[in-house]
């Protein structure tokens, strides 16, 4: 019993280990009825019993399961893996993209697998048992043969391509075909191929398409190397002959449309049709009614295709000598709105398709733009023998400015060589002497369709400089677009060089080079229209050389000459280079100074006047002659030309009465405000030395808290004779004498020390404002200077503001935002007075360092009752409050203008409301006084 148990024990772990497969249990099963068989025999005593009974039975049940076990292993599983084998070919077979086919060596289908039913030329049933002859095309059928042929020999065949017709069009097919190898009796076994059919359709298309480009380029290659070596006629035969053979044509032919559109012009026939097809004679010119079927090419402005001329409907018949046509396609090359050209072909043994068209349109589009092309530089070579023969130079250039031509008058006017420029920008000639307003002027014309003339100033390529005349104008092609512009110029240098000769002759005094009388009075008339227009002063000085007759008696004429050229010579550098100057008569020299204060003219005739009385030598004569000068001014002296001439010619007379060697103002009131503005000149010199010049202070305050926050430091001065001279009058004399440097200097000292001094008192720090003039902004030393004297007086720069006006910072806005940075970079704050009396620029406020805006008193005293005047100062305090600075206003006077600042969010104000100026001692006093805990 033990050992039947471990048997099934061991058939247990066996049918275990290996799975529960048929197979392992009934070998199990066999082997537990077999242990129990002969387990039941070791018990049996007799052959009757029971025991020999079941163990015979446990056997007989033992070869049952050994039986099963044996038949699955061998027989049942073999077959069940070769269905799932087949199954699973089958199923790999039904998933191919291609057909597949098993044939005999007679070419009979024996077994078809095909997916796409429709790459069949017959229903699968239809073609089994069929020879493949009997439904494929001869040349298909004998493509098929080869393959298997070949197979035959080598055991596979690759490559071979088929057509068939198919019912949604021909198609392509390539075969791949193996031997199978040959199964039954020996004596009955007969070769079979299996046959792979792929669908390679749209590959042999884009073969075709790859073929078709290639032969297409081959053929404009051959064109462009032939369209300048033959006469027009061969190469539109040319291009015929390549239609041909691009389509696989046997006619070909090209026709002209004329410009009207009705007529057309027979050009060539195909070589080809002419030997072998078309005997017929025709005019070479004759009406579109005229002309057959292919002409609706023309009428409908696109391609016409007849693949079946017969049936065309509208066709005619064909002359005698005429090719018979079965097929015909007929198309026109456009080119804007009209037809240029019409080109055909015919008689394809098969029907055109569409890549025949685009294949055939191309061809000839290439082939008109050709023929335009060589039409073009023909053209072109003739005008440019005409052109090159041209005395004038002639330029053209292309829709973006760069050169394509240029003629030899071109090269001989501007020494360029032709190489030199072509693909250049005229712009290599400009002298940056033409003004901008004709460059200008000269697009906008162009860009407007018009030609334009007009004069350049250019330069040759040695440097020199000529005058070009030049007539510019646009081309454009037959569809009206811009193609080309075109110059025609002239050198007018030695023109302009006669035209100038003769306006000096006529302008200028031959001998001094100044203008003459004429042109003087010319200039005058001008300048006094333009005077009361702006209402404006206009001085006008006369200039006549004390005792110039003595000279011309005692040493001769010559002498007098260059006495009056070198005294030309002082008057013009003494009053500059732009002031009108003359010779008007004689030894009498007149100057016109339009704008120019009183005192600036005066200061200017006395700088001419000490320039001619400086000693000279003439021909070894030392001479000193001096002049008087008289002075008019327009219109407090005269209200026109002719009679301020008469005015200043009287000052001058009454000069010679009164002494000669002086200046003399035509109005008793301006000679007297002269003598003053003269003699203040003078004693400003002297001014620092004599201890004339002191400094005052006005306070500025808080309009938020009433807190003292700065002063501005206020020049005045006391002169003995005059009295306390207002800074509005001898500012200006020190600015024009130059006397503004050291004296601008001294304040700057003198505020520094204040500032140490207020310190040293136990003031509170404030900020002191110092007015900073244009002559001395411009000086190069001004910020080292400053920040030396700073030092010196141990006076940290933040507790400075410099002032300068918005005209000073606005003259010169590069240098100026220079040197504000520098000043700003230093430490010192910065200040922009009279605010809002310029250009109020917010440019140049966003891009210089200011700290402090102060709005000019010409606003802050219509505050109270001019709306637009609050207005513009809001407008001005949010400017500056949007830039970050501090907003302050001067001239403050009443209680009503400083409630107004508050409301317009003004910060600061300084005026006689607060505080008028204050000297030194007294500003301690005020500021102790009005000091906030």
């Amino acid at each position: 019993m033990s050992s039947a148990c471990a048997n099934w024990t061991m058939a247990r772990m066996m049918a275990s280990s290996t799975g529960p497969t048929p197979t392992v249990w009934n070998l199990a099963l066999a082997a537990l009825a077999m242990a129990m068989s002969e387990y039941f025999f070791t018990l049996y005593a007799l052959a009757t019993d029971v025991y020999n009974l079941l163990g015979h039975v446990y056997k007989i049940v033992a070869y049952g399961f050994l039986y099963r076990g044996l038949s699955a292993s061998t027989i049942a599983q073999p077959y069940l893996a070769l269905q799932r084998s087949q199954s699973e070919l089958q199923a790999t077979i039904s998933t191919l993209p291609d057909l597949l086919f098993e044939m005999d060596a007679r070419g009979v289908y024996l077994a078809i697998h095909a997916r796409e039913r429709h790459a069949l030329t017959a229903p699968p049933s239809e073609l089994l048992g069929r020879n493949l002859q009997a439904v494929m095309p001869p040349d298909a059928a004998q493509q098929c043969f080869a393959a298997m042929d070949e197979a035959r020999r080598t055991g596979i065949s690759r490559g071979r391509r088929i057509r068939l017709p198919l019912p949604q069009g021909p198609r392509f097919f390539e075969l791949s075909v193996v031997l199978k190898p040959p199964s039954g009796p020996p004596d009955r076994r007969e070769p079979t191929f299996l046959v792979l059919s792929r669908d390679v359709t749209e590959t042999v298309h884009n073969e075709q398409r790859i073929e078709r480009e290639a032969r297409l380029n081959a053929a404009i290659l051959d064109l462009r190397d032939h369209v300048d070596r033959e006469q027009e006629s061969e190469f539109f035969r040319r291009g015929v002959e390549h239609a041909e053979r691009l389509t696989g044509s046997v006619i070909g032919f090209v026709h002209l449309v004329h410009e009207d559109q009705d007529t057309i012009e027979l050009v060539s026939w195909s070589s080809s049709t002419l030997q072998n097809y078309c005997t017929a004679t025709y005019d070479r010119h004759y009406p579109v009614s005229r002309a057959g079927i292919w002409a609706e090419a023309l009428r409908q402005r696109r391609a016409v295709v007849f693949n079946d001329y017969a049936q065309a409907p509208e066709r005619r018949g064909l002359p005698p000598g005429h090719a018979p046509l079965q097929r015909l396609v007929s198309l026109p090359v456009v080119r804007g709105d009209r037809v240029e050209l019409l080109m055909g072909v015919g008689n394809k043994p098969e029907d055109y398709t569409d890549a025949d068209v685009e294949l055939l349109q191309r061809l000839a589009d290439t082939l008109w733009s050709l023929v335009t092309q060589r039409r073009q530089q023909a053209l072109i070579l003739r005008l440019s023998q005409a052109l090159e023969q041209s005395p004038y130079p002639v330029l053209i250039t292309d829709t973006h400015g760069a050169i394509q031509y240029v003629n030899r008058a071109f090269t001989q006017v501007s020494g360029y060589e032709a190489a030199e420029v072509i693909g250049a920008n005229p712009r290599l000639f400009q002298s940056g002497q033409t003004p901008p307003e004709t460059y200008a002027g000269l697009w906008q014309t162009l860009e407007r369709g018009q030609p334009w003339e007009g004069e350049f100033i250019n330069r040759r390529k040695d440097g020199g400089i000529y005058f070009e005349k030049a007539a510019i104008y646009p081309i454009r092609d037959e569809s009206g677009q811009l193609t080309h512009y075109v110059a025609h110029m002239e050198d007018v240098s030695l023109r302009r060089e006669v035209e100038q000769r003769i306006r000096n002759l006529s302008d200028f005094d031959p001998l001094t080079g100044l203008m003459n009388k004429k042109a003087f009075e010319e200039r005058l008339h001008s300048e006094v229209h333009l005077a009361r227009s702006r209402g404006e002063p206009l001085s006008l000085l006369w200039f006549n050389l004390d005792n110039f007759k003595v000279v011309n008696e005692s040493l001769g004429h010559p002498v007098g000459d260059e006495l009056l050229v070198e005294t030309a010579h002082r008057l013009r550098e003494a009053l500059g280079p732009d002031t009108a100057l003359a010779r008007y008569a004689g030894d009498s020299f007149v100057a016109l100074m339009p704008r120019a204060p009183q005192s600036a003219v005066a200061l200017s005739a006395r700088a001419a006047l000490q320039a001619v009385q400086a000693p000279l030598t003439v021909r070894d004569n030392l001479l000193s002659v001096g002049a008087s000068v008289g002075i008019a001014v327009f219109p407090a002296d005269a209200d026109s030309a002719t009679a301020l001439v008469s005015a200043a010619e009287s000052a001058m007379f009454r000069m010679k009465q009164e002494g000669r060697n002086g200046l003399r103002f035509f109005s008793p009131d301006l000679q007297a405000n002269t003598q003053r503005s003269l003699e203040l000149a003078a004693a400003l010199k002297g001014a620092i030395a004599a201890n004339e010049l002191f400094l005052v202070f006005q306070p500025q305050m808080a309009l938020r808290d009433g807190r003292l926050t700065g002063a501005e430091a206020l020049l005045r001065w006391q002169h003995p004779k005059w009295g306390a001279v207002s800074p509005a009058e001898f500012i200006p004399l020190a600015e024009q004498t130059g006397s503004i440097v050291p004296i601008g200097r001294w304040v700057q000292r003198q505020a520094l020390r204040t500032v140490r001094a207020w310190d040293e008192a136990g003031l509170p720090p404030i900020t002191l404002a110092i007015n900073v003039s244009a002559v001395q902004f411009a000086q190069t030393e001004l910020v080292d200077e400053l920040c030396t004297m700073a030092r010196d007086a141990g006076v940290p720069p933040e507790r400075i503001e410099i002032e300068l006006t918005e005209a000073v910072a606005l003259r010169d806005p590069v240098a100026a935002g220079k040197t504000l940075q520098r000043l700003h970079n230093a430490g010192f704050r910065l200040s922009i007075d009279d605010f809002g009396t310029g250009y109020s620029s917010l440019s140049y406020l966003r891009d210089f360092s200011v700290n402090k805006l102060k709005i000019d008193r010409s606003f802050v005293r219509d505050i109270a009752h001019d709306e637009m005047a609050r207005r513009l100062v809001r407008t001005m305090v949010d400017m500056a409050h949007a830039l970050g600075m501090t907003a302050i206003a001067e001239g403050v006077e009443t209680d009503e203008q400083r409630a107004h600042l508050q409301a317009c969010g003004c910060d600061e104000i300084q005026g006689f409301l607060y505080s008028r100026p204050l000297e030194a001692d007294a500003f301690v006093a005020f500021a102790r006084a009005n000091a906030r805990p």
